[in-house]
């Protein structure tokens, strides 16, 4: 060691590092999450109790109801007994039965099934100017006149097919006129004509 230099000094510790500083906010927040969260299951588990308990005793009462026995109400009526006969009058006879009456309604007449309805006595001799009409079945073959009219349009024909090759014979009168149905036509047809009438 030197003269005249000092003693040399031991270093101070170091100092202990400060506690950390806890924020109160943080911890409220923790206290307030951990206590809701308590209430809510408690809520929870309450609630559950007393459906299970409602649920329990309802089922009890519905079983002793249907066990327990129903009361039987019986009623009885008495009917009103007959008045007693005054002292030495003669017992009532009950009252008679009335006749019978004989009816004299005559007895119903069978039922009979309604006549058909009367057919054709066969094709007619006289028709309306418009229409077709067959030969041997709607209308007689024969010689027809009609009062015609401004266009009294009539044809013969060979068949019911309305082509033309199945025209006979056809004609546009005005005024009256004579037609020839013959037996091996098949059909007649007439338009804007009036009635025709078979001659003779």
């Amino acid at each position: 060691m030197q003269p005249n230099q000092p003693y040399p000094s031991t270093p101070p510790p170091p100092a202990p590092p400060a506690p950390a500083a806890r924020e109160p906010g943080r911890l409220r927040r923790m206290w307030a999450k951990s206590w809701v969260r308590y209430v809510v299951i408690g809520l929870v588990g309450f609630a559950i109790g007393a459906a299970v308990g409602g649920s329990g005793t309802k089922d009890k009462d519905d079983t002793a109801a249907a066990a327990a026995p129903q009361p039987v109400v019986t009623i009885t009526v008495t009917a009103p007994a007959a008045p007693a006969a005054a002292p030495g009058a003669e017992a009532a006879e009950p009252p008679a039965a009335a006749p019978a009456v004989a009816s004299s309604a005559p007895p119903a007449a069978p039922t009979t099934p309604p006549a058909p309805a009367p057919t054709s006595a066969g094709p007619k001799t006289s028709f309306d100017g418009d229409g077709t009409y067959l030969v041997g079945t709607d209308i007689a073959p024969g010689t027809y006149r009609s009062d015609g009219g401004s266009l009294c349009y009539w044809e013969r024909r060979s068949d019911t097919s309305g082509e033309f090759a199945g025209l006979i014979t056809n004609d546009v009168a005005q005024g009256p006129t004579v037609v020839t149905i013959a037996k091996t036509d098949k059909a007649f047809k007439t338009q804007g004509c009036a009635d025709w009438t078979k001659a003779g």
